[in-house]
């Protein structure tokens, strides 16, 4: 009762995802938050989505191996950055913040004009779905 009282109070989406700072715009992050995450608006690599130097389509690992997916993005690259709000979903529970990636990747195929029939999940091990309580 007391946890519904304060999100009424205090909802997420006036608060930035990462520091809980107030936010007075309609983005998620404050301004020195959003300084601290890497955006993957550079040359990235046609299949896994990571980052690429000079014309190559494709990384290094995906020029050299197969993989069983056709294409992947990320809004964001994955470092120190974005490493504690994954964590904060992941591991923590923090479930609210699957309305934030979602609503950050829906921009991003909108601004790239991405299109997918379907976007799905990253299959992970019968252990890590048990401590996690869902799979990712």
């Amino acid at each position: 009762m007391k946890g519904d009282f304060l999100a009424a109070l205090y909802p997420e989406e006036i608060s930035c995802a990462s520091c809980g700072r107030d936010v007075f715009e309609s983005e998620p992050f404050c301004p020195s938050c959003a300084k601290k995450l890497t955006r993957n608006d550079g040359k990235f690599c046609e299949r896994c989505g990571m980052p690429t130097v000079g014309e190559e389509r494709y990384c290094i690992r995906c020029a050299e191996n197969v993989n069983y997916f056709e294409r992947a993005y990320s809004v964001y690259l994955y470092d120190e950055g974005t490493k504690p709000l994954l964590r904060r979903f992941k591991e923590k529970g923090e479930r609210w913040l699957g309305r934030v990636f979602a609503g950050l990747l829906s921009d991003y195929m909108r601004e790239y004009r991405i299109e997918a029939d379907v976007l799905t999940f990253v299959p992970m091990t019968s252990e890590k779905r048990r401590r996690r309580g869902y799979n990712q």
